[in-house]
């Protein structure tokens, strides 16, 4: 029996681990030598709900890797609960569902994410078209009054909105800041009236959530970041 189809298996499987090491290396940052060190982040969310004797589905948008963060690994831990996943524009939405449950249900979600050293980070493929702020006469007449403020002390994009942005976080608020956001409003909320406010300024800008990555710390809350439409690309702001 001829092993030339051996030898040609193993050609193939050698090659490919060196290619995946190769990846590993240049990609994603893998340290090649004894006590070289990178930085692993595992991040933990937890739900906890109480399910009241019937059907259950829960959706949580996950993730996604950018050009500047790898992810490595993803559990769900769910005991009785089936797992599926969709794509909802540039979002990824895990939905994990069952049948029947009862009383006091946890459900766990972990990623293990590593910073990709020298990468870029990733433009996300959005539409840029500008929604209707949908904002009542006064208010805005409250936001053309910020985005004219605006104006008249920028440039361009690039200095017009962190003007804006710089208006929704005095404190305390102006007089048309105030009528925008209304009376006990919660980050979200400041962060949906500044992209109405950009959207008056013709500005394409959407919220983005995320975390603060800190060493042992739990109990995280989600950050609200806006990213404008400046020039060609979307910019964090």
């Amino acid at each position: 029996m001829s092993k030339k189809p051996v030898y040609i298996l193993a050609a193939v499987l050698t090659l490919f681990g060196l290619a995946l090491y190769a990846y590993k290396v240049a990609f994603l940052g893998y340290p090649v030598v004894p006590q070289a060190k990178v930085d692993v982040w595992e991040i933990e969310a937890r739900m906890k709900f109480t399910a009241q004797g019937g059907e259950v589905k829960l959706g949580l948008y996950t993730p996604a890797a950018s050009g500047r963060n790898a992810i490595l690994e993803r559990r769900y831990v769910a005991p009785g609960y089936g797992l599926t996943t969709e794509t909802e524009g540039p979002n990824q939405r895990a939905i994990i569902s069952t049948r029947k449950a009862s009383g006091e249900q946890t459900v766990y979600y972990r990623i293990a994410v590593q910073r990709t050293p020298g990468a870029a980070p990733a433009q996300p493929n959005r539409s840029t078209a500008i929604e209707p702020p949908g904002l009542e006469e006064a208010k805005l007449t409250a936001a053309q009054a910020i985005v004219r403020d605006a104006e008249g002390r920028s440039a361009d994009r690039a200095t017009l909105v962190p003007l804006v942005i710089e208006r929704f976080n005095k404190s305390p608020a102006d007089n048309q800041v105030a009528v925008l956001l209304g009376s006990n409003p919660k980050p979200r909320d400041v962060a949906a009236a500044i992209v109405k406010t950009l959207a008056v300024a013709n500005i394409p800008a959407h919220i983005v959530n995320g975390l603060v990555l800190d060493t042992g710390h739990r109990r995280a809350q989600l950050t609200h970041w806006i990213k404008a439409h400046v020039g060609d690309k979307w910019v964090a702001f």
